[in-house]
């Protein structure tokens, strides 16, 4: 009986370091060894001026020479690969498509529930945007009957999302298909009254539309980040961590925000209206 009893308790011990050693086998490697043993990096971002957009010869925009950097920091290619909505960037991350999006995401409560973020390396503001002579808004209250249309999959619905409560008429709806610039559009021609935007975005579209008015400023110093794949294994992200205070220390970061920010910062409505108007009147609708 001691034995058998003997043998049985083996038999166990071996079956449990079996199941051990295949969960060990079927781990998958960190994601920088899978970057690295690739010898590619993909990402996935916005179709936007304040991410990524198809210049005069090449692709440029800050999300853009950011992630240059880090991939050639890595030693590996880079792929970038705009999306087409706001709502599908962490979907792509969570599924494995993309290593991460660099896209000019804010960090939110929501978004923390489904990806790793690296540190911020950009604040930006949230602006209710209105048309000017329309009628400056002074509170979300002011607007209740009038409605709010934001990009799908936002921080910005997050912000209207967590106004429900206490502002249960307020009326806004999002748009899948639409980016900022589409939306700033819209409301610059009365399509509809107002949108919420990221302060880089207002200042990018503000010189194409000058129209276009802050209303309100929802938010202050929302912290913009890469988002990766979440959960405990983040060596990615400490990669990207070590890029990012490294090119912080070196002023290279300054430089980028600067050369696609610094300029937009300052704004004349009326040399904007004079520099416009005669494009506006020769060029096509279509």
């Amino acid at each position: 009986w001691e034995h058998q009893c003997s043998e049985l308790h083996m038999r166990l011990i071996v079956a449990l370091v079996s199941v051990l050693g295949l969960t060990t086998v079927q781990q998958p490697p960190p994601l920088l060894e899978q970057v690295l043993e690739t010898g590619v990096l993909r990402v996935v971002t916005r179709n936007a001026p304040t991410a990524y957009y198809i210049g005069a010869d090449a692709p440029t925009g800050p999300e853009y020479d950011l992630v240059v950097g880090f991939a050639e920091e890595l030693g590996v290619q880079l792929t970038m690969r705009p999306l087409r909505a706001v709502a599908d960037l962490i979907p792509a991350v969570r599924s494995g498509e993309a290593h991460m999006v660099a896209a000019g995401l804010s960090i939110t409560e929501d978004r923390l529930q489904q990806v790793n973020f690296s540190q911020p390396y950009q604040q930006v503001e949230q602006h209710l945007i209105y048309r000017r002579g329309t009628g400056k808004p002074q509170s979300l209250a002011d607007i209740q009957e009038q409605e709010i249309v934001v990009m799908a999959g936002s921080s910005h619905a997050e912000t209207l999302d967590a106004l429900d409560n206490e502002l249960p008429l307020l009326e806004w709806r999002s748009d899948d298909d639409a980016e900022s610039a589409d939306l700033l559009e819209d409301v610059a021609d009365g399509t509809i009254e107002y949108t919420i935007a990221d302060s880089t975005d207002f200042n990018i579209n503000r010189q194409f539309h000058p129209e276009l008015r802050i209303g309100l400023a929802l938010e202050v110093a929302n912290s913009v980040a890469w988002a990766f794949p979440s959960g405990r294994e983040r060596s990615l992200v400490h990669a990207a961590d070590h890029y990012l205070q490294t090119i912080r220390r070196n002023g290279e970061l300054t430089r980028i925000l600067v050369r696609y920010h610094s300029h937009h910062a300052d704004f004349d409505y009326a040399g904007t209206r004079a520099l416009i108007r005669p494009y506006a009147s020769t060029l096509p609708d279509h």
